[in-house]
């Protein structure tokens, strides 16, 4: 089996643009995430994108078949916490993991355990992959608002290494 952690060559598409709830009952902050596929690999990923609380998190593309091999190698019928997720990522974040399993329960493939709620159940995947399925199959493919801001922030860094050769060239050099 490929090492799911692996960098992607090309950035996945993206497919679906969601928000959610964060796990933690004391907050209203929201989470903004993406679903993207890859047309080479075949994969489909998910990624978180924003917190409107604040705590920081990666924004890692995490394969969906990393977080399904997670899941199956949970307890049958025993619920378990997001912690199970974390060495999905290679940003060790404290956040990402309760964050990651925020976005799984708004597509229903987890579901929270009404009597404990930082704990989880798989809720299946079949209406998540036909829903996806569909949009793989229409080709969509929406606007990816961190490559855009990397890309601006890439842009202001080139201009201002381009600004501090230029003064570097007017001022005169001592000896």
């Amino acid at each position: 089996m490929a090492n799911k952690k692996q960098p992607i060559d090309k950035p996945p598409r993206i497919l679906k643009k969601g928000t959610c709830p964060q796990l933690s009952r004391t907050t209203n902050a929201k989470l903004s995430y993406n679903i993207g596929y890859s047309d080479s690999s075949g994969t489909t990923f998910i990624r978180i994108i924003a917190n409107s609380g604040g705590g920081f998190f990666s924004n890692e593309w995490i394969a969906l078949e990393a977080i399904t091999d997670v899941i199956e190698a949970q307890p049958r019928k025993e619920p378990f916490p997001a912690l199970v997720l974390k060495p999905l990522y290679q940003s060790r974040g404290a956040n990402n993991h309760g964050f990651l399993a925020a976005a799984l329960r708004k597509e229903g493939i987890l579901v929270a355990v009404d009597t404990k709620p930082y704990l989880n159940r798989f809720g299946g995947m079949k209406a998540f992959s036909d829903g996806i399925g569909k949009l793989i199959q229409n080709n969509t493919s929406l606007e990816d608002e961190v490559a855009l801001h990397a890309a601006e922030v890439e842009a202001k860094r080139e201009a201002l290494i381009a600004q501090v050769k230029a003064a570097a060239a007017k001022s005169p050099r001592k000896k």
